[in-house]
């Protein structure tokens, strides 16, 4: 069974970028999905793709970090 941890792990300083692109590629997605314009939707499915890039990078380099 999944248990996720529960400890502290302090803030996070890519929490800005992560959120930025979330908002950005959920009004692409969104706005291209209302207008019917693919490419559009297109960009905000690598917006959102990137934002969990950052996520992992950001959290592998904090299991790093002694």
């Amino acid at each position: 069974m999944f248990r996720p941890s529960r400890s502290v792990r302090g803030p996070d300083p890519w929490l800005p970028y992560r959120t930025a692109l979330f908002v950005a590629g959920a009004a692409c997605g969104l706005g291209g999905m209302a207008f019917d314009i693919g490419w559009l939707v297109t960009v905000g499915i690598v917006l959102l793709g990137m934002g969990v890039v950052v996520g992992l990078i950001a959290r592998r380099r904090a299991e790093r970090e002694p």
